[in-house]
């Protein structure tokens, strides 16, 4: 077995494997490893070989049980994000990537097929600090976006597209296999950034690329969407949301291709 320690912003984390999902689950993680172990963790989960391909367990309970390798780890992911969520309280988590620029910090919010992770990826690539990538948590007094730099996945067409117009130079970029790529940028904001700026990506082929500005209220019901089930009560989430909007520079970013979305973004950097 192998393992390796992490630390979400309110609670440390020990993750053990089988061996042979090391080059699956490491790189994944890589960006906030820490170089020791932390004792004792507040929680452990553990990937281990059942009789039908591998189980999953936190802190000894029985999560679940899947037939490959693939589908452990993205139950582990999906665990590791129940735990970020649950351990946030008052933060608000958001549906969303996140890079620090010059500015801020520039969260990315969207459902998918929208253009996220695409977008997420095109300004890491730019050399923006990567901090995000699906969840980006917030401390809504200090409006600081604390890092969660999973690495990120993406389709395999885009990164061929991608790569076919562009050189990956600020990252190594893999294919995984089963139609997702796995992108991990070398430079990883580690400490938090103060939220500046959000993004709604709306990706159409038939568009006409253009970003547009977006009032508080305008954004609000779609940016909602874009976040976790709260850990307290619902009008206090709201009230924090508006707070966080209220605070931001807001954009649609109506983009058709690549192309679009980089000449774009780079006004925001």
């Amino acid at each position: 077995m192998k393992s390796f320690s992490f630390s979400l912003p309110r609670i440390d984390v020990l993750i053990s494997f089988p061996e042979e999902m090391e080059k699956i689950i490491l790189p994944s993680f890589s960006l906030f490893q820490r170089p020791e172990p932390v004792s004792p963790p507040s929680c452990r989960l553990r990937i281990s070989r059942g009789s039908d391909g591998y189980e999953l367990s936190n802190n000894e309970k029985f999560a679940g049980s899947f037939g490959d390798t693939l589908a452990a780890y993205g139950a582990l992911e999906e665990e590791v994000e129940s735990l970020l969520v649950k351990s946030g309280g008052e933060w608000v988590t958001f549906h969303a990537g996140c890079v620090g620029t010059k500015k801020g910090a520039c969260l990315i919010a969207g459902k998918p097929e929208a253009g996220k992770t695409s977008t997420t990826f095109i300004l890491a690539e730019m050399g923006n600090d990567f901090l995000c990538e699906e969840m980006a948590p917030v401390d809504p007094s200090s409006r600081l976006v604390h890092p969660f730099p999973l690495a990120l996945s993406m389709s395999r067409n885009f990164a061929q597209e991608y790569g076919s117009c562009y050189s990956v130079k600020k990252g190594s970029l893999e294919d995984m296999g089963q139609r997702f790529s796995r992108y991990v940028p070398y430079r990883a904001g580690k400490l938090p950034f103060p939220l500046r700026t959000i993004i709604l990506p709306c990706y159409n082929p038939s568009l006409s690329p253009d970003m547009v500005s977006l009032s508080p209220g305008e954004a609000l019901p779609e940016v909602l969407e874009c976040c976790f089930a709260p850990n307290r009560s619902e009008e206090g989430f709201f009230d924090s949301v508006i707070r966080l909007l209220t605070g931001c520079q807001i954009f649609r970013l109506f983009t058709n291709g690549i192309a679009a979305t980089r000449d774009l973004v780079r006004r925001l950097t």
